[in-house]
């Protein structure tokens, strides 16, 4: 009997029974590739209508499962259906970033031969090397970083009359010239900003993430990812090495430090002597010591 992790599940559908071509495809794919972990997640429940029924009845059911090995999301199960030459068949699919398509979905595939998506699950649940781990976790730091940066520089040119403030700027270094002056004072209230306190606010944030931004352009710091199981990977930046830990105790002092502190801190918030917590899986981690008083 596969075990089979119900926890994420809202309590209303924790015990919903499981559409049975899917449970026979989790117990195949389980006698295949026995390290794998499964685990019902929040879009796992679907409402299957039956309009033949007056009125229609509704019966919800576990149709979709993630796949995880070592804590590590390899990708998912799920069953469906499709219309094919006008006959409505059913379809047993297989979800992995292993899976790259140019038709249709491009992260899985449907068979209706179970024997077939049998062997597309054993050739697409294989964790990430070495090497695959790092460019996932550089893109997703690196893309997150840049957003966060993004949004937080938009903030304050949108906060602002820009066109004012640039006619402003034009007019106070044009009467400089005339006197001939090298350099002008501009006001520190432009009178564009109406919310001063919020303005300064994303002033200081834009600031934090800038600085956070040239650490990691300059290759300083760490990315990190944690898996649902609990371990971690860890990529240095500085020399591009990948680690692996089994647990948060087991991370260097100076990571594991500022990592327990992003429990309380807010998603895509910014702090120049910890990093940023793009979500509760994946951070970027300055480093060098917190520099807080003690």
């Amino acid at each position: 009997m596969v075990n089979i992790d119900r926890s994420k599940l809202h309590a209303d559908h924790r015990n919903l029974p499981i559409n049975p071509k899917l449970e026979e495809f989790i117990n195949q794919v389980s006698l295949a590739k026995p390290l794998c972990e499964f685990s019902f997640g929040e879009h796992s429940v679907r409402i299957n209508y039956d309009y033949t029924k007056d009125p229609t009845t509704k019966t919800p059911e576990l149709y979709k499962i993630e796949v995880r090995q070592d804590g590590e999301l390899l990708g998912g199960l799920f069953v469906s259906d499709r219309y094919f030459k006008g006959a409505k068949e059913d379809v047993y699919g297989v979800e992995s970033f292993r899976i790259q398509k140019e038709r249709g979905r491009g992260d899985a595939t449907l068979s209706k031969n179970l024997k077939v998506a049998m062997r597309n699950a054993k050739k697409s649940f294989v964790s990430r090397a070495d090497d695959e781990l790092r460019k996932l976790i550089k893109e997703q730091v690196t893309n997150s970083i840049y957003s966060v940066w993004s949004t937080s520089r938009n903030g304050i040119v949108y906060g602002m009359d820009a066109g004012a403030e640039a006619l402003s700027v034009a007019m106070l270094a044009y009467q400089a010239r005339l006197k001939g002056e090298t350099i002008f004072t501009a006001p520190a209230m432009p009178a564009s900003i109406k919310r001063i306190k919020q303005h300064d606010k994303e002033c200081e944030s834009f600031a934090t993430v800038s600085f956070l931004k040239e650490q990691l352009d300059s290759g300083l710091g760490y990315g990190v990812s944690v898996y649902s199981n609990g371990s971690l990977a860890v990529l240095n930046f500085a020399d591009q090495s990948v680690s692996k830990f089994k647990s948060a105790e087991l991370l260097p002092l100076d990571i594991q430090s500022k990592l327990a502190m992003f429990k309380v801190i807010e998603v895509n918030e910014p702090y120049s002597h910890l990093g940023c917590k793009f979500n509760n899986d994946m951070f970027y981690i300055v480093a060098g010591d917190m520099g807080l008083e003690n």
